[in-house]
């Protein structure tokens, strides 16, 4: 499991995911993670182009992330899912609490919106 971090300054978090965000991934990037993410309290893109799966423990880690974010009042959303992590956002209904986009400028915009 990879943890990138895409851009990270003032206005904007931006990781991507790479790999298998199972139980030894999270315990592998959980930290990095949350640090890069919702320690930082700003607006944050979590790309997910380059994850081949997710689990209930990768679940479990977004949500983390994004409940400290939205507590914060500031926005999250998810880019880029492949079909079977997109398949599992929607069957958890994790996609009403985060959003998911296709377009990176259209979550940025997103997330710049007050």
């Amino acid at each position: 499991m990879k943890l990138k971090t895409l851009q990270q300054d003032e206005d904007l978090s931006c990781v991507a995911l790479e790999g298998r965000l199972d139980m030894m991934g999270v315990q592998q990037i959980e930290k990095d993670f949350l640090e890069a993410t919702a320690a930082r309290r700003k607006p944050t893109l979590i790309d997910l182009v380059d994850l081949e799966f997710m689990s209930s423990f990768g679940l479990g880690m977004l949500m983390k992330c994004a409940s400290v974010l939205r507590a914060n009042n500031v926005k999250v959303a998810l880019l880029n899912l492949q079909p079977p992590v997109k398949e599992l956002i929607e069957m958890t209904k994790v996609d009403q609490l985060l959003p998911v986009m296709d377009d990176k400028q259209a979550a940025l915009e997103y997330l710049r919106q007050p």
